[in-house]
């Protein structure tokens, strides 16, 4: 009988010899791919630390450009509010927002009557931040840009002291900042 030594064990038979080097394969395919990982993982860097209050952590965290939360809120008649009449999606960062303040006169299942105090234009870009309530468009550009306009612009039909009803899910108290339901409603209408 011949035998013959593989890796340091002694083999018999053919079968023997078979059986060892499948053994062997697969431990030298293993040993390979151990040594991968190695150089794999001695190529990553160490992750780097950084010495900063908590705080300070958090912020790096938040974006600097948020829309405010819709607050929670009951409407109430007799209660001013703003009302959106209307949304145009203007690109995929921005609208064009026309809506009243006024008061409320009637309430029903997803509709608000209000009677008209002032009309409003605002323009939304949410590539920008800040808001201003000197002009509807502003120069330079900010998040919020609004301002009263005259009834009558924008093939506006409603005057002041008219009673029109209006979509409940587009009215906010007047209490709370109008962008609030503007990005909301502009989020959901123009998907941005």
């Amino acid at each position: 009988m011949i035998g013959i030594i593989i890796n340091n064990v002694s083999c018999t038979t053919f079968q023997e010899q078979k059986e060892i080097a499948v053994v062997v394969n697969k431990i030298e395919k293993v040993e390979k791919i151990v040594d991968i990982e190695k150089k794999v993982s001695t190529k990553v860097p160490p992750p780097i630390t950084v010495q900063a209050s908590p705080v300070k952590q958090i912020e790096k965290n938040i974006p600097n450009i948020t829309d405010p939360l819709m607050p929670e809120f009951n409407l109430k008649i007799g209660e001013t509010v703003f009302v959106i009449k209307s949304l145009e999606c203007k690109s995929t960062h921005k609208a064009f927002v026309l809506f009243y303040e006024g008061d409320i006169q009637a309430l029903r299942d997803r509709h608000v009557s209000v009677k008209i105090q002032q009309r409003y234009a605002l323009s939304y870009d949410t590539h920008q931040t800040g808001v201003s309530k000197i002009e509807w468009w502003c120069v330079p550009s900010q998040r919020f840009c609004y301002s009263r306009v005259n009834f009558t612009n924008w093939d506006g039909i409603l005057k002041k002291g008219d009673i029109a009803p209006f979509l409940k899910a587009l009215t906010i108290p007047s209490r709370f900042d109008i962008t609030t339901l503007v990005s909301r409603a502009a989020k959901q209408s123009c998907s941005f």
